[in-house]
């Protein structure tokens, strides 16, 4: 039933917003991890060294992340989140069919690079507007579920992923037109492009919701408002970008650990 409350939008439509915005955190996640699932048969299709696949793969994507992050956190402060999403949804389709379509490194960077701007808009855009679609003693169950979508993401990506790679490597090998001569990793990698369409038409259904407890300081911009809790930010961020840093180098490896050393596929550590 429908609940309306202190000028939030109704229970109904936020309950909506909030299962498409975890939609999309789930859907991100898939992607940002099937692609360091499948960059083994990538660097072996591709012939790149590992320096290339490590580059591409991940500084890539977490170096134009981690630059664009407050920036787009910033226009999330002053335009349409709703309209952001929506277009960094297509940024996010366009990068996965760059990448799905690759042939050089430079392809693969570009690709990567494109995801890490497209992600950049999706976390902050969507924080936002679940703190504006839920009241405060619904918010924190509210934004803790994003990141719940994250994390099934990224084991759906091995689990789907790993589990789809392996299926079209058997249908290759029982029949090598069966893909009409594209490698199972593009196969993957662009069907994982095409299910993010599913979620345009639902995002354009959210409607932006009035902005709550906007700060009355007169001083006027995100600049300032960052500037002053710098002695809590600065050392937040430098911990989380070293954390981050050394996660990121151990995730990436995995897999490429597991079939290099272990002669496993996708498919049995799935």
């Amino acid at each position: 039933m429908s609940e309306q409350y202190d000028g939030y939008p109704s229970l109904l439509r936020a309950r909506f917003a909030q299962a498409v915005l975890v939609g999309i955190g789930f859907f991100t996640s898939l992607d940002i991890y099937v692609v360091g699932l499948l960059i083994e048969p990538i660097k072996l299709d591709l012939k790149l060294t590992d320096v290339q696949v490590g580059f591409a793969n991940a500084t890539a994507f977490f170096s134009v992340y981690g630059l664009l992050s407050t920036p787009m956190g910033m226009l999330a402060d002053r335009f349409s989140r709703v309209r952001l999403l929506f277009l960094a949804m297509i940024l996010w389709i366009a990068g996965l069919s760059i990448v799905g379509a690759s042939h050089a490194v430079a392809f693969l960077v570009l690709g990567k690079g494109i995801l890490g701007a497209a992600n950049a808009v999706t976390y902050p855009a969507a924080m936002s507007l679940l703190s504006d679609y839920f009241s405060p003693d619904r918010r924190a169950m509210a934004t803790s579920t994003y990141p719940v979508g994250q994390t099934l993401g990224t084991a759906g990506a091995t689990l789907i992923g790993g589990l789809g790679y392996s299926a079209l490597v058997r249908m290759v090998t029982a029949n090598p037109q069966a893909l009409h001569g594209l490698a199972p990793w593009r196969t993957v990698t662009l069907a994982f492009a095409a299910v993010g369409v599913v979620l345009l038409p639902a995002i354009l259904l959210m409607r932006e919701p009035v902005r709550q407890e906007v700060s009355r300081r007169k001083a006027n911009g995100s600049i300032h408002e960052l500037w002053s809790y710098r002695r809590v930010l600065i050392p937040t961020f430098a911990g989380i970008m070293f954390l981050s840093g050394a996660a990121t180098g151990v995730s990436s490896w995995i897999a490429p650990a597991l079939m290099r050393l272990y002669g496993q596929q996708p498919g049995q550590f799935a």
